[in-house]
């Protein structure tokens, strides 16, 4: 792996309204088919890439939400990090596939680059069809 690649942290933030994280489940089960699908997808493409990530999934339609920034709020939080400080937004990158252009399923991607990066340097976003 490039040496490059270490001074980077890796993070997906993403919105997943299908996950279900029910307490009560069926059949003695631990967690939903669907949060267990999740994962096996997430550590498959981790072991794929082999680089050091962290992933933030929203489940609900709450302040962790994209385009809201509590996901955002919560990695700088576990990370200990400030905007400015810890994250050199100046030389971060950002891609999505949530730009608002016709056949966009939103535009949630676009505005969490557009608020998060307002006033801070450069708006660096590769938007993926």
């Amino acid at each position: 792996m490039p040496t490059h690649i270490y001074s980077y942290q890796v993070v997906v933030i993403s919105n997943q309204k299908r996950i279900s994280l029910q307490s009560e489940l069926k059949g003695g089960r631990s967690e939903s088919k669907s949060l267990s699908n999740f994962k096996e997808r997430a550590t498959a493409v981790m072991r794929q890439l082999d680089v050091p990530m962290s992933i933030y999934a929203a489940t609900q339609y709450d302040e962790y939400r994209k385009p809201r920034m509590g996901m955002w709020k919560e990695m700088l939080d576990d990370y200990d990090l400030d905007v400015g400080e810890g994250v050199d937004l100046q030389d971060s990158f950002f891609v999505g596939d949530a730009a608002g252009r016709p056949g966009d399923h939103s535009c949630a991607d676009r505005l969490v680059v557009a608020w998060t990066w307002t006033g801070r340097g450069r708006q660096t976003g590769v938007f993926l069809k």
